[in-house]
């Protein structure tokens, strides 16, 4: 196999200590640098921890893929695109925690424009769980021409959400929806009355301690992103300009780091607190992390042909997979996730940056390679 060069920090804990097989560990390297051979990924990385305990972290490839700018490293920042969305999340729970919305409450409550009698019946509830009926993301239906929706019209970017006709009465299915989560942002500024992107950074982000996590990332650190195209390095500097209300943010615009997204997903798993800080309390978390649709709803979307799908507030649940059955999890487009697993106490955060595409399903198997490493 092509000698690509991995890059590792060094863990003061071992495998074997928390309970894993080293020797997994060398399977997911092998796994990866295929991938990279067969130019699937430009770069990979992933870290691992078990019980709070953070025993690998290691990345290899290329930094850019437009022109030489060194190697992907292990504190490299990425977009985490979709996984953005657990954030806006945990930030709706904490409005709820202070009483200043609930769940069942009508967007149209809210915001004006719901106020029809085509959404009406919307809450913050179907929003979280992708059930709200209003146009899912394009291509999760495998349509041959899907609508991009590239916020078009700025200024009045929630009428262009709702453009068109309802998908489906809420409630009654599940489609992955990013516009959705885009008003839960606007929700989060209208009822706290600060910015959605300095609600996160102030409420999330800054007390955790996520120092290299940002919405618009400074420029001195342009050069330590993660690029596949010149496109991405082009939107990178001129997002700040283009994107004045971060709400549209709010599903899928944070930049940050594996050992930062794993700071977040500890606090998660200590439900809801980390190295002294708690950003929500036992009770929402609970309830962020477990089946929130009954029996499920059906999914038609990437293939699924109506299968029942279950889901929290704001995380995949159940997964399908050899991961426990109280596993929680978030992905993004490009492709990066989080997972987490309280039955096992084990943390897996995953950076790929793919040469081809934005979705693949190589993932699954990585995910599983890491929790059969499992003692």
């Amino acid at each position: 196999m092509q000698d690509i060069k991995v890059f590792e920090k060094e863990c003061s804990i071992s495998p074997k200590e928390v309970g894993y097989r080293p020797e997994k560990i060398e399977q997911i390297d092998s796994f990866l640098k295929e991938l990279m051979v067969e130019k699937h990924y430009q770069a990979a990385g992933y870290l691992m921890a078990r019980y709070g305990k953070t025993f690998v972290c290691k990345s290899m490839g290329k930094l850019c893929g437009f022109e030489d700018r060194g190697a992907y490293k292990t504190d490299t920042i990425r977009i985490i695109a979709s996984v953005t969305k657990t954030f806006t999340a945990v930030a709706i729970m904490k409005l709820l925690e202070y009483g200043k919305i609930h769940l069942h409450q009508t967007v149209a409550e809210i915001i004006d424009e719901f106020n029809n009698e085509m959404y009406r019946d919307i809450s913050i509830l179907h929003l979280l769980t992708h059930t709200s009926g209003i146009t899912p993301d394009s291509g999760v239906y495998f349509e041959p021409y899907p609508r991009e929706w590239a916020w078009q019209n700025k200024d009045e970017w929630i009428k262009d959400v709702l453009e068109g006709p309802i998908y489906f009465k809420p409630g009654t299915q599940w489609a992955y929806c990013s516009k959705g989560y885009a008003i839960l942002g606007e929700i989060i500024q209208r009822v706290s009355g600060i910015p959605y992107d300095e609600y996160i950074m102030n409420n999330i982000v800054k007390p955790l301690g996520m120092n290299r996590t940002f919405f618009f990332v400074p420029e001195e650190l342009h050069r330590e992103v993660s690029i596949y195209e010149k496109s991405e390095w082009d939107s990178m500097k001129e997002k700040k300009q283009a994107f004045k209300n971060t709400a549209m943010l709010a599903g899928g615009g944070l930049y940050s780091t594996m050992e930062d997204l794993a700071i977040f997903g500890q606090m998660l798993l200590n439900y809801g607190e980390y190295n002294g800080v708690r950003i929500l309390h036992r009770k929402a978390v609970v309830a962020m992390t477990k089946n929130q649709l009954g029996e499920g709803v059906p999914n038609y979307c990437y293939g699924n042909k109506g299968m029942k799908m279950k889901y929290g507030y704001g995380f995949a649940v159940q997964p399908h997979s050899i991961l426990s059955k109280e596993a929680f999890l978030h992905e993004g487009s490009g492709r990066c996730g989080i997972c987490m697993d309280p039955k096992e106490g084990l943390l897996a955060v995953y950076f790929e940056v793919m040469e081809n595409g934005f979705w693949d399903w190589d993932v699954i198997g990585l995910r599983n390679i890491m929790w059969s490493g499992l003692m």
